[in-house]
């Protein structure tokens, strides 16, 4: 199975009254395509700014409002966390999280 190759182009805003080496003058300050690797060393060299085309994971619903699942209950995921190792050392249980005895190469460590 054969995958074509088709280098990855991206739009690059050149800065007012910059242009690419050998463009005409008419290209200075304006929209241009160019491979996503050229874009960034232009970039990096202060030409102008890389502009992103729109992908389609970008409109997928649960990154625009957050995680699936998120508990209402005002908790940070710390304090929540913190919550079930309470409820866990109440109710008698050791949590899950509790390291048991230290063990060396096999070995049970000195007490």
């Amino acid at each position: 199975m054969d995958i074509p190759y088709r280098p990855y182009e991206v739009g690059f805003q050149f800065n007012e009254g910059t242009r690419m080496a050998h463009a005409p003058k008419n290209h200075a300050g304006t929209l241009q395509q160019m491979r996503w690797a050229d874009a960034v060393i232009a970039e990096s060299q202060g030409w102008g700014h890389i502009v992103m085309p729109e992908r389609p994971h970008d409109r997928r619903p649960e990154i625009l409002t957050g995680p699936r699942g998120e508990p209402s209950d005002g908790l940070t995921p710390q304090e929540r966390a913190q919550q079930r190792v309470r409820d866990a050392q109440a109710g008698g249980g050791t949590p899950a999280a509790t390291p048991g005895p230290a063990v060396r190469k096999g070995r049970p460590a000195a007490p």
